[in-house]
């Protein structure tokens, strides 16, 4: 999947989310995910945490490059699992980004 040269604003929550659901039957997994050349801004507008792109629990390969964050109340990028389950993101790569007015650019 791909997720390309979008415009993401007045999220109430995250601007870009990928993880799967493990509640989903059977479980889930994200694989050979690339999202590249987004904007994402004005996120968080409900008062949520306003993370720019996330990646957690089973999301595999996921790359993250060439985006542009700003004005978010977060980070740029979460990176996380679920303490209660077997797998964390795996294999992840963040590179080429620009952090703008972001709290902070990771939180792992």
């Amino acid at each position: 999947m791909q997720i390309l040269n979008n415009e993401v604003y007045n999220q109430m929550g995250c601007g870009i989310a990928v993880y799967p659901s493990w509640s989903a039957p059977g479980g889930a997994i994200l694989d050979r995910i690339l999202v590249r050349g987004n904007v994402v801004h004005d996120t968080g507008v409900s008062g949520a945490n306003g993370t720019a792109i996330s990646s957690a629990n089973d999301s595999r390969n996921v790359t993250v490059e060439w985006n542009y964050a700003y004005d978010c109340p977060g980070t740029l990028a979460v990176i996380c699992g679920n303490e209660n389950q077997d797998q964390a993101p795996t294999n992840n790569i963040y590179r080429y980004n620009i952090v703008r007015n972001c709290q902070s650019g990771f939180s792992v």
